[in-house]
């Protein structure tokens, strides 16, 4: 059986059959002497060296009776194919850690699509829906404003002209209940920022109630009905698309009025 020895040096222990450590380069047969010198009459054989081992973590040995204790660490363990196994681990947290990060971003891009497309971007775009609701609180309340927003910069002058009498009136067109109603939207056929929508408009005031009285005198339209003081209208209006939002058309392209024609 080889006799092995410490290495003052590094610690490690060593065969005394070499003339050199294999781990630190220190001479083996001064080891032997400074060995034998120390330990007269003990078996040389089987020495009983005092050093640790922890495993992944390199400590230091503090021997007594050697020269340079504590000065060199005890070797990492190795793994099979030689290479130490803490590189292994490190190499493995940054591997788990940039997944880790790369999941997490992710995440975050799909939580912000959901909530834009879900949420936000149903705001930012209106419907023909939300302008009939804006048109019907802007009636309600005379908010003249808030009335020319619902309409494309083409019908402007013609709305303005319709619109003169109730202007120069507001009083006598107070209208105490307003409702408008989208029944269908069409757009088969028609280019993306055009549609047709068919609604019921339902208004109210004190000339309609007084109107009312005497309906059987007057021609209305066909579309048209009074009843317990609420005049009722189904029409039919062309809608277009300007940036995000649908406003209603009075001038009529040909495809326009052609469609509303079918539609009547």
């Amino acid at each position: 059986m080889t006799n092995e020895i410490i290495c003052s040096r590094c610690n490690n222990p060593i065969e005394s059959t070499l003339r050199f450590c294999k781990y630190c380069g220190q001479p083996v047969q001064q080891e032997l002497n400074q060995s034998q010198n120390q330990y007269p009459g003990k078996n040389r054989s089987n020495p009983q060296p005092h050093y640790q081992f922890k495993y992944g973590t390199p400590v230091s040995v503090n021997h007594p009776d050697q020269q340079h204790a504590g000065q060199y660490l005890i070797r990492q363990p190795m793994n099979l194919g030689g290479e130490s196994s803490l590189g292994d681990n490190h190499s493995k947290k940054k591997s788990n850690k940039k997944k880790i990060i790369i999941i997490s971003t992710v995440t975050a891009v799909v939580v912000f699509a959901v909530v834009f497309f879900v949420f936000i971007l149903p705001g930012l775009v209106r419907s023909p829906e939300k302008t009939a609701e804006q048109l019907k609180n802007a009636i309600l309340t005379g908010d003249m404003e808030s009335v020319y927003d619902c309409y494309d910069a083409a019908s402007l002058p013609e709305l303005y002209v319709g619109l003169a009498d109730y202007m120069e009136n507001p009083s006598k067109y107070k209208y105490t209940y307003v409702d408008i109603i989208v029944l269908q939207v069409y757009d088969t056929g028609l280019s993306k920022n055009q549609c047709i929508v068919t609604l019921d408009l339902y208004l109210s005031s004190d000339e309609i109630r007084e109107l009312e009285k005497f309906q059987q005198f007057i021609n209305l339209e066909e579309n048209m009905t009074i009843s317990n003081g609420i005049l009722k209208t189904r029409e039919h209006l062309a809608m277009v698309k300007e940036g995000n939002k649908w406003k209603f058309s009075i001038p009529l392209t040909e495809r326009l009025s052609d469609y509303i024609d079918m539609l009547n």
